[in-house]
């Protein structure tokens, strides 16, 4: 609203140590949104402090999402909002990957807004990526995968068919680099099924869901060698 803005300084009734203060109040225009292009990396910069960027998209269907963030910053957070109102309040970009209990973002059809907002006067860069588990790499049982990973810090996105009742077990083979990342299997419905360290096998596990399995491998916020690895789910 407009009109005058009063700004106290509240000094606390036991300090009686008299001090100095400087107070900068500047105007901050926030930008329109931009459309966000799901699956590629966004990389934006906080321009001035106070700042909001605001990322825009709407899914035509229910869907299942990932946010995968680049930037190790604890004072930086994004919030995604929706149809059904805040799905995720301000979440630090540093907290991600396999540090995170459950990452998917179940999300109905609808408008989407996620907004990257910096603590205090701070003017950051960042980066993040917003993947749909559709578009996944698919894989089958008994067949070695495998593939190239750029970043120590991404997250790959593969994805398979079961049926209630199947047993498996989780085999590495080659792995190069990647120290830091880890393996997680989630169900149709997000139940996590196992995670384990990307050089460690897992399992017998029995699926008790039919449908499409995910499994990601998270490399973690702190991860800067990307690397190369092998893997079988057995059946």
């Amino acid at each position: 609203r407009p009109g005058t803005y009063n700004v106290l300084i509240e000094g606390r009734v036991s300090q009686t140590t008299p001090g100095d203060y400087i107070v900068n109040v500047q105007p901050v225009q926030d930008a329109d949104p931009v459309d966000l292009e799901l699956g590629m990396r966004t990389e934006g910069a906080i321009a001035v402090p106070g700042e909001v960027d605001r990322y825009r998209f709407t899914l035509a269907e229910d869907s299942r999402l990932y946010f995968d963030s680049f930037t190790r910053d604890s004072q930086l957070t994004w919030t995604l909002e929706g149809p059904a109102g805040v799905v995720i309040p301000a979440r630090r970009f540093d907290i991600d990957g396999i540090d995170v209990a459950d990452p998917i973002l179940s999300l109905i059809a609808g408008d989407y807004s996620l907004s990257v907002k910096a603590a205090g006067d701070r003017t950051p860069t960042y980066a993040f990526r917003l993947n749909q588990l559709s578009d996944g790499k698919v894989i089958d049982y008994d067949v070695l995968f495998e593939s190239e990973v750029q970043t120590g810090n991404e997250t790959q996105i593969l994805q398979f068919t079961a049926e209630a009742g199947d047993r498996i077990r989780f085999e590495p083979g080659l792995v190069i680099g990647l120290s830091n990342a880890w393996w997680r299997l989630v169900g149709p419905h997000n139940t996590p099924v196992f995670s384990t360290q990307v050089n460690s096998s897992s399992g017998p596990h029995t699926l008790t869901r039919p449908g499409v399995h995910t499994l990601l491998l998270e490399g973690r916020i702190n991860g800067t060698e990307g690397g190369f690895y092998q893997a079988t789910l057995i059946r």
